[in-house]
């Protein structure tokens, strides 16, 4: 296994969550309740932009762009997206990396920082380190303490293959512990990385971050397209807006989270790609209801089933009210198909039970007719 450097890159991959519980000009959104009237913003397209406004107002203003503006432009790149998809053949790679050269551009037109490594791809056999140092003053001060905590919680037992994650060290010649760096894994799949140091002085903490995250290698990244291809292809030749397609969703959703195929923006382009296939399959476009970015999510969860359980029934709550509906709509279909059958099975039976009452009768009359007559 690759040992990442040290020292984090100059400029670092950085996260970015796209959708949003907050209005233009930092005004939050209240969240509905798990038992509220469904959110469908697809009834009037004309606000369907706002599900990409930011959550996070630190990791929104790091950005320096106006909020609106990148919600409209990221709004535009899902239906130019959808678009494609209608009249070229695509796979999960050319999708992600069509959605890359939006977020390029968008990067461009709002003049945002590092723009000119946004939405650019990984060579393959870039055998470069890519790392994300997290601090908890800065951009990520409105959900650092919730990815502490599951961070810390990784390292409250020793990690083992069946668990999702493994150390690199050999603990024969030591006891597991903070510092030692783990990595999330996937079969023979090796994903992302990190490290939760010991505790830092309080007079470094501005300046050492608490924990780091050390991204896929590169050369893993081809495998990882495979996995999402399948996955892909699969809900391509069936797109209803059921609650397995979403799922499969959130699976292609962990797999590109952990891949990062950008140098920067790979998170942006993740959400992207997740909302465009959302509404591939016809799901109504709800907000994501979740205090910590999608990505995050992903990369701090070494357990892809549950995080799939989650992006399916936790992440976009008001959709667990359409997925029932959608249930109910498909048992009632069954259920009719059924009462048809059975209604054909019960007409079926009774014509051939009449059709030998007649053919008995039938036969008697022909006997009797033919039987000698008393005189």
């Amino acid at each position: 296994m690759k040992s990442a450097p040290d020292k984090p890159d100059s400029e670092q991959n950085e996260p970015l969550n796209l959708d949003s519980q907050v209005h233009a000009g930092g005004e939050k959104k209240p969240v509905p309740a798990r038992d509220s009237d469904l959110i469908d913003f697809s009834a009037d397209p004309e606000q369907e932009w706002r599900v990409f406004l930011n959550g996070s107002k630190t990791l929104s203003d790091s950005w320096g762009s106006d909020q609106m503006q990148y919600a409209k432009l990221c709004h535009a790149a899902v239906e130019k997206s959808l678009q494609k998809m209608d009249t070229e053949r695509m796979t999960a790679r050319s999708l992600y990396e069509f959605l890359a050269g939006e977020r390029r551009a968008i990067a461009e037109e709002l003049m945002q920082p590092s723009r000119k490594r946004i939405g650019l791809i990984r060579s393959f056999d870039d055998d470069r380190g890519y790392t994300t140092p997290i601090m908890p003053q800065g951009k990520y001060r409105d959900f650092f303490e919730q990815v502490q905590e599951r961070i810390k919680s990784l390292y409250t037992k020793e990690p083992k293959p069946e668990d999702g994650y493994i150390i690199e060290k050999d603990t024969s010649r030591g006891k597991f512990k903070r510092g030692d760096r783990v990595f999330i894994t996937d079969g023979d799949l090796v994903l992302t990385g990190f490290n939760y140091p010991a505790d830092v002085p309080p007079a470094m903490q501005p300046y050492q971050p608490s924990f780091t995250f050390v991204h896929t290698y590169a050369e893993y990244i081809p495998k990882i397209y495979e996995k999402v291809d399948k996955l892909f292809a699969s809900i391509l030749e069936h797109p209803e807006p059921t609650k397995e397609n979403m799922q499969k969703i959130g699976e292609m959703a962990w797999y590109l989270a952990h891949a990062m195929p950008c140098q920067r923006g790979s998170a942006a382009t993740t959400e992207l790609f997740a909302r465009t296939m959302m509404k591939k399959i016809g799901l109504p476009i709800v907000p994501y209801e979740h205090p910590v970015p999608l990505d995050f999510e992903a990369l701090i969860e070494p357990d892809k089933t549950k995080f799939i359980e989650r992006f399916t029934n936790d992440f976009y709550p008001n959709l667990n009210k359409y997925y029932e509906a959608s249930g109910d709509k498909e048992k009632s279909q069954h259920v009719a198909q059924s009462d048809s059958f059975s209604s054909y099975s019960i007409f079926k039976t009774f014509k051939e039970d009449l059709n030998k009452i007649v053919k008995s009768a039938s036969e008697i009359l022909d006997n009797w007719s033919s039987a000698p007559k008393n005189k």
